[in-house]
């Protein structure tokens, strides 16, 4: 927490979420969840669109599946609302860390869906294929990329000794050093 110290927090966002315009594909792939054996959260906001959808459509979510999510916010999230165990890398939070988790020593021949928004990262993907799983997404949001003032930026900087910038994404950190 850092309302009790020196440190001065500067909000920045890089990224606006956005719901997609149409739900029809995302709705059919998880009314059909029964028939995956592993479900991969990538982002709280996965989550929160997922359990939308979910609750729209009155879901039940098989207690046979296993669940695995990136980071612990995540992970908290997912417990919160599913009461289930859910899988998580324990000090780094990437997909690379994830799949260093036992469960995906054996993933031959397994349906494995992987909830995110529309783009990002194919390594889940790709390790997981390589492993000989069968790996869908379902794209239940937009991440819209935002410039920032970058001279905003230096006027509210200009009087701090420290600075430290927080990425919470490689690819926002790309946006950020493109623009």
């Amino acid at each position: 927490e850092l309302k009790n110290s020196e440190i001065r927090l500067l909000n920045y966002p890089l990224t606006k979420i956005y719901p997609l315009n149409n739900y029809q594909i995302f709705d059919a792939t998880i009314e059909n969840l029964k028939t995956y054996q592993h479900v991969i959260f990538i982002s709280t906001n996965a989550v929160h669109f997922f359990l939308e959808r979910q609750k729209k459509l009155s879901i039940r979510v098989p207690k046979s599946l296993i669940f695995s999510s990136i980071g612990p916010t995540t992970k908290l999230l997912l417990k919160r609302h599913l009461s289930l165990d859910i899988h998580c890398p324990v000090n780094t939070f990437d997909s690379e860390h994830l799949l260093k988790n036992k469960i995906f020593n054996n993933v031959e021949d397994q349906k494995i869906l992987i909830i995110r928004g529309v783009g990002g990262r194919e390594t889940l993907k790709n390790n997981l294929e390589q492993k000989g799983a069968i790996v869908s997404y379902g794209e239940c949001y937009i991440r819209k990329y935002v410039n920032i003032n970058l001279d905003q930026l230096k006027n509210d900087l200009i009087n701090y000794h420290h600075k430290f910038i927080l990425f919470s994404s490689t690819n926002s950190a790309k946006h950020f050093l493109n623009q």
